[in-house]
């Protein structure tokens, strides 16, 4: 059997909707640490905040999406759009790691199946910016509520460290 022409093109796009996903789950861990980090002076971090920035770290790390979003909606507002967008990317990434395959079954054999599983990997990923535009929006406004900013010299410095030591 040969193999259809655009199977590539479908399974590169599955794994690009799929990074999108992880960027919902990437950036809803940013809400609740950013949340839970508003009383943190990180030019001067002590071993308190230490503990703080850990344990923080560790809740998120354990937690689904779903669970996230259930704590960044007790402390954060969503207003009406932001939170059915960000509900209907939360079902659709549920779909695309656990279903989509399943569903699709044999498409993935026939140019016309990979053509219809791209056009549904295209549309979840336009689900999928949308809701990133508001948890992104959400993190910003924690941000500026702290009095800092992830866009400066500090965010970098910050972003720099948290990859290269363990909190």
């Amino acid at each position: 059997m040969n193999k259809p022409r655009n199977e590539d093109v479908m399974y590169a796009e599955f794994g690009f909707t799929s990074h999108m996903a992880q960027g919902l789950e990437l950036e809803s861990g940013n809400i609740v640490l950013h949340f839970k980090t508003l009383t943190i002076n990180f030019n001067n971090i002590n071993s308190n905040d230490e503990v703080i920035l850990r344990k923080a770290t560790e809740k998120v790390n354990k937690q689904t999406l779903g669970a996230l979003l259930i704590l960044v909606k007790k402390h954060i507002q969503f207003d009406d759009s932001a939170e059915i967008d960000v509900e209907i990317a939360l079902d659709k990434r549920n779909y695309l790691s656990h279903h989509f395959f399943r569903f699709h079954n044999f498409s993935a054999n026939t140019e016309e199946g990979c053509d219809k599983m791209i056009f549904e990997l295209k549309e979840m990923q336009g689900i999928f910016l949308k809701a990133l535009h508001h948890l992104s929006e959400i993190s910003e406004k924690l941000d500026n509520k702290a009095g800092r900013s992830c866009a400066t010299e500090l965010g970098t410095r910050l972003s720099t460290k948290g990859q290269r030591v363990e909190i």
